[in-house]
């Protein structure tokens, strides 16, 4: 009973309430996830620089020889207040785009390293309900986050742990661009304790979720309780 008791304390949990359904994101950091992979490992840390500097999304777009539905998706990329390098890059991150409309108080939620704080204005990639509960059906076993399948179907690089989940709400109604995430490839480190390193080894993830990218300026984030 002790030891039970001991695992229990070592488990934490944290319940949100979120969306009109009164429905709960469950988050939880563990020693030893039962995950494989070793993006599921709280003993390693991945090297930033090395990740940083290295992913890059497989599809290339020539920004100067779009199609008629890709101007249409530009415009409203502009109208969003995004500037030209990002709209590119969001491009390149997938395809498929889609508007959507969003109303006040809808729901929007992103994957973050703990303790780490979200540049709002730079989220460009966000999930919405319907996007977060594909990848939590996918991802969520075992009352634990496979960190390393959401880091694949969402194509995150190596510096983002996905071991916290920010929420933000939409605060006026607006459009927003949903999108298939598309596959990239990163170079990356793991390091642990007493000097061990994995080495730089490459990686690809296959990417396949939903993305979702808004104005700014009309969402905010739901600080953590």
């Amino acid at each position: 009973l002790q030891k039970l008791a001991g695992l229990i304390k070592r488990r934490r949990f944290k319940e949100i309430k979120k969306g009109t359904h009164n429905s709960t994101i469950k988050t939880t950091i563990p020693l030893k996830s039962p995950h494989k992979g070793r993006h599921n490992r709280d003993d390693l840390t991945p090297d930033f620089k090395t990740s940083a500097n290295s992913f890059k999304t497989r599809r290339q777009v020539d920004m100067g020889n779009l199609s008629e539905e890709d101007k249409v998706t530009k415009n409203i990329l502009k109208q969003q207040n995004w500037k030209n390098k990002k709209i590119k890059q969001i491009f390149e991150s997938g395809d498929k785009f889609k508007a959507r409309q969003y109303k006040k108080g809808d729901k929007l939620y992103g994957f973050n390293t703990q303790g780490r704080p979200r540049n709002l204005e730079n989220s460009a990639y966000l999930l919405d309900e319907a996007a977060y509960k594909d990848v939590q059906k996918r991802y969520f076993k075992k009352s634990y986050w496979d960190r390393e399948g959401v880091k694949d179907y969402l194509a995150l690089p190596c510096f983002n742990r996905a071991n916290t989940i920010d929420i933000m709400e939409v605060t006026e109604e607006t459009t927003g661009l949903k999108s298939t995430i598309g596959t990239a490839t990163e170079l990356l480190r793991y390091d642990g304790a007493n000097g061990y390193s994995t080495g730089t080894y490459g990686k690809i993830m296959k990417g396949g979720g939903t993305q979702i990218t808004l104005d700014t300026s009309k969402i905010k984030q739901i600080p953590k309780e």
